[in-house]
Parts: C-alpha cells; structure tokens; sequence
C-alpha cells in the first residue's frame, strides 16, 4: 500500500514535465521511505490516503485542477501532521 502511495505522488510529480522536479521527487520519497519505516503501522498510516489519491485523481481527470490543488495541498498538510506525530511518538 505504502509503494502505491509513493507512486502516485511520484506520478503526480510528473505531470509537471520537468527532470528537475522528478529528481527532487526521487530524493523526498527515499526520505519518506525511511519515516515510513519508523512508522508503528505504515498500512495504517496510508490506508486512509488511498481514497484520497483517488479524489485527486478524479478531479485531475475532470480538469479541475484548482480542486485537485486544494484536495492535495490538505492532504499534504494532514499526511505531514501525522508524520510528525509518529516521528514524536517515536522519540519517547
């Protein structure tokens, strides 16, 4: 589940067109590779995401690409929340 995620992220990044975002990409998502592994349940932390790639999804494939903007950009917000967190549950 988790590899799905990372590849839908990474396919989004992709969109752009630019060597230079996907290289960036590559690096974030090695990073993320190695929060996720600290994570107590990494299925249970991207489960809940699953839903929302697909919304984004669907609105990139409406056109409605102000929509898909906003659904990612409070994705990203809560997906960072909860990285966090785990990371500060980790530390004690």
């Amino acid at each position: 589940m988790g590899t799905a995620d990372l590849r839908f992220h990474r396919a989004l990044a992709a969109l752009a067109g630019s060597a230079r975002i996907d290289t960036a990409m590559d690096r974030l998502l090695a990073e993320l590779r190695l929060a996720f592994h600290e994570m107590p349940s990494p299925r249970h932390f991207h489960e809940p995401f699953v839903a929302r790639n697909r919304a984004i999804a669907e609105l990139l494939e409406k056109g409605d690409h102000a929509g898909a903007e906003a659904e990612l950009t409070t994705y990203l917000t809560d997906a960072r929340q909860l990285i966090l967190d785990a990371m500060r549950e980790a530390d004690r």
